[in-house]
């Protein structure tokens, strides 16, 4: 059997307050959580449930893009492959140069999974990047190896770019959605997040990682989970 409680430090009801759902169910992110519940639960271990992929796949792995997309420029390694691109991303990882990624700064700087990183920089045309329209980013292993899934949501169709998180890529996807800044890839992680959620043994797995944290993403997560647990 599953048995799940929720207790609230204070006054032990629900913190719900500071969260907006749209109409399926989905978080929408417009302030801050400033409090969370602590969650009691003890799972099942034959408890188990899926999540279903979808049917986009990467264009790192060579897959297939949907017939609209095949329509719009695509980020590329091979300069000669990246038509009209007119900016480089080259990631460092411990000081030394791994990959150059051509991009473009249309794709990056506008629309609603827009990159607020890119769109001051690309506006401003004061910073150092500008003389060579090369931008250096040094990131950690383990977040490099997927810059191309982040590439792949930037230029992804709003249909196709949820499809794109999972939980192989979820931790380094969130890493540069907050250095990168965008919002609209940070509010679809903590919606997988939600989502993978209702298997409890996953649950279980973000409550451990983020319940000795006190940053506003750890609050974040927690709230969700008390709200999963509260379902």
């Amino acid at each position: 059997d599953m048995s799940v409680d929720i207790v609230d430090e204070d006054d032990n009801e629900d913190v719900d307050s500071n969260w907006n759902f749209d109409d399926f169910g989905n978080v929408v992110f417009e302030e801050d959580s400033s409090d969370y519940d602590e969650l009691e639960y003890d799972s099942d271990e034959g408890t188990n449930l899926q999540l279903v992929a979808g049917d986009y796949t990467s264009r790192r792995s060579g897959g297939n893009l949907s017939e609209e997309r095949k329509e719009l420029p695509l980020w590329s390694l091979d300069e000669d492959e990246s038509f009209l691109s007119d900016w480089t991303i080259e990631v460092s990882v411990d000081g030394e140069s791994k990959k150059l990624y051509h991009v473009h700064k249309f794709t990056l700087a506008t629309g609603p999974m827009k990159s607020e990183y890119f769109e001051t920089l690309f506006k401003s045309g004061q910073f150092s990047e500008s003389a060579d329209s090369t931008s250096i980013v040094p990131l950690p292993e383990d977040v490099a190896a997927f810059f191309p899934d982040f590439l792949d949501y930037m230029y992804s169709q709003p249909s196709e770019c949820d499809r794109l998180i999972n939980r192989e890529n979820r931790r380094s996807l969130q890493h540069l959605a907050s250095y990168f800044l965008v919002p609209k890839l940070t509010e679809a992680i903590y919606n997988f997040i939600q989502e993978d959620m209702h298997d409890l043994e996953h649950l279980e797995e973000y409550v451990s990682e983020f319940g000795g944290a006190e940053d506003d993403e750890s609050r974040k997560v927690l709230s969700i989970a008390a709200r999963v647990c509260a379902e």
